[in-house]
């Protein structure tokens, strides 16, 4: 079926897939990314919830990642982006 529309919408273009992927989208009921230590593991840091964007926030959220566990803080304002935020919401 789709090679027939891609042949007949598209001529030229090659109508069998290339490649096709499957993967999860993943989001915080704020729709906020989570960034921070587990609460009762704080040797367990998170940095996760980035979905579509976070291919393009790559590059800061590995400074704030490498800064939270080399130095144990961040020169980033990520309060809000906490995994503490959800623990009220679970009790």
């Amino acid at each position: 079926m789709y090679d027939k529309n891609v042949r007949e919408l598209i001529p030229g273009l090659q109508p069998d897939p290339v490649r096709a992927s499957v993967y999860m989208d993943s989001y915080s009921p704020e729709d906020h990314s989570v960034i921070g230590s587990v609460p009762g593991m704080e040797n367990v840091l998170i940095a996760s919830g980035f979905s579509g964007h976070g291919f393009k926030m790559s590059p800061v959220i590995g400074k704030i990642t490498t800064e939270l566990l080399i130095d144990g803080k961040t020169s980033y304002p990520i309060n809000h982006l906490s995994p503490n935020r959800f623990v009220e919401s679970v009790k």
